[in-house]
């Protein structure tokens, strides 16, 4: 039986990878905990954008639709319309130009014709350019309206 005392040959490994495994743990743990703690916006991707048409026409005449009066909107979206319930327009978003969403309802409160606010009549299957106001009142006076490319092309000036 012999009696060796152990070699000591070079450096303990075991206590290198001990001391890099540690701070990579600690920094996770941190990583983690700064996820789970951020404050989450739950208006960030709303599942229904809720539109209104207007209750009442506008007591000043509509000019020339333009540019800067369609940028100051909250919302512009191209849709289609996938629903007419009654007096309930559901649309399927095809691009926002301002807003986000994954469909945009839009809800006729008042006994208003649309003629009169100057506001397309809807039909199922067709695509809308469609803006509204921070309250989520539709724009009128041809800012709103069947999608053309002299629509298209207001809303690509407005909102780029």
């Amino acid at each position: 039986m012999s009696t060796q005392a152990p070699r000591e040959d070079g450096p303990d490994y075991r206590l290198l990878v001990l001391a890099a495994i540690v701070p990579v743990l600690v920094i996770a743990a941190i990583l983690v905990r700064v996820i789970a703690n951020r404050p989450h916006d739950s208006n960030a991707h709303p599942a229904t954008l809720t539109l209104n048409v207007p209750a009442q026409a506008p007591t000043t005449p509509c000019g020339t639709p333009d540019a800067s009066a369609l940028a100051a909107q909250a919302s512009a979206v191209e849709a289609t319309v996938t629903s007419i319930d009654g007096s309930t327009v559901t649309f399927q978003p095809k691009r926002f130009f301002r807003g986000s969403a994954e469909r945009v309802q839009l809800r006729q409160l008042g006994d208003a014709t649309p003629s009169a606010l100057q506001l397309p009549t809807f039909e199922q299957g067709r695509t809308y350019l469609l803006a509204a106001g921070s309250d989520g009142t539709l724009a009128g006076c041809g800012l709103s309206g069947p999608e053309s490319s002299s629509l298209e092309k207001l809303y690509t000036s407005a909102f780029g």
